[in-house]
């Protein structure tokens, strides 16, 4: 009866010990999910890596500082890290900018966003 029960005991240690360490798998999710420059919301293409904006010259008003100016993004984003920091501030206009993901698991995906003058109609 002993024997039973220590080998009962044993058993339960064993599970409760494999179930505590088991679950160690980092997450592989890297995706930006908006993102947008002064309340501006850009396109997001997922397969190819592909965040972008056409502007106007009348939705160019609407952002101060442009189009020379520097302006921090507004980004959403599931992973542990990206990089450059949203806070930091970018020239966005006919510019192209590289932002990389990093998930848990320590893998990537890259996104190219490009923000680009719609020509003036005569």
């Amino acid at each position: 009866m002993k024997i039973k029960l220590f080998i009962a005991a044993l058993a339960i240690a064993v599970v409760g010990f494999s179930a505590c360490g088991g679950d160690d798998k980092k997450s592989s999710d890297k995706e930006i999910t908006g993102f947008s420059v002064n309340g501006v919301p850009y396109e997001i293409n997922q397969s190819n890596g592909t965040i972008y904006h056409k502007y106007s010259k009348q939705s160019e008003n609407n952002w101060p500082g442009m189009p020379a100016g520097k302006i921090a993004p507004e980004i959403v984003f599931t992973g542990k890290s990206i990089s450059p920091d949203p806070k930091d501030q970018q020239n966005f206009v006919d510019n192209t900018i590289e932002y990389k993901v990093t998930a848990e698991d320590g893998t990537e995906k890259k996104y190219t966003v490009t923000t680009e003058k719609q020509p003036t109609l005569p």
